[in-house]
């Protein structure tokens, strides 16, 4: 399993405080790193994501027949490109 990286721990936690658009010395957002720190379900979580996010960047994007796409994104209500 990969080495758990606190810089990523920060980023992750800026951008999340930007989203909500709070700063990082908010209420709210001390409450989520402390919530961050204590809680071994949103770090397996976090770690999955990146994870995830690492496998996307590396692969190709996969071929689809056209009416498989078609449905997917019907299914999924979005317009294709």
């Amino acid at each position: 399993m990969k080495r758990h990286v606190h810089s990523v721990c920060e980023d992750i936690f800026r951008n999340l405080c930007d989203d909500l658009g709070e700063g990082t010395t908010s209420t709210r957002c001390v409450m989520i790193r402390q919530h961050l720190r204590n809680c071994k379900n949103c770090t397996d979580l976090v770690q999955r994501l990146q994870k995830t996010i690492e496998l996307y960047r590396h692969y190709p994007t996969p071929k689809m027949p056209l009416k498989n796409r078609q449905n997917l994104f019907r299914i999924l209500k979005i317009r294709p490109r």
